[in-house]
């Protein structure tokens, strides 16, 4: 049963929206970063609509540098 799930959320696609909310950033900006081949790449769902694998964005995120600037 593991791997079915497993299975079934690496090949999530979640919009473009919550994908900026997990990074931090807007929209514009993931836009912006994806054109600029800074973020992972979307892939196209329907006509006018992309989305992201939710295992690429997970990995992308965890393999940003962390920063933390003094308080």
């Amino acid at each position: 049963m593991q791997a079915i799930e497993t299975a079934q959320s690496a090949l999530r696609v979640i919009p473009p929206k919550e994908t900026a909310d997990r990074a931090g950033v807007s929209v514009r900006t993931l836009q912006r970063m994806v054109r600029e081949g800074r973020a992972v790449t979307p892939v196209k769902v329907s006509e006018g609509r992309i989305g992201f694998f939710e295992h690429e964005v997970q990995a992308w995120l965890a393999a940003l540098p962390r920063t933390r600037e003094a308080a």
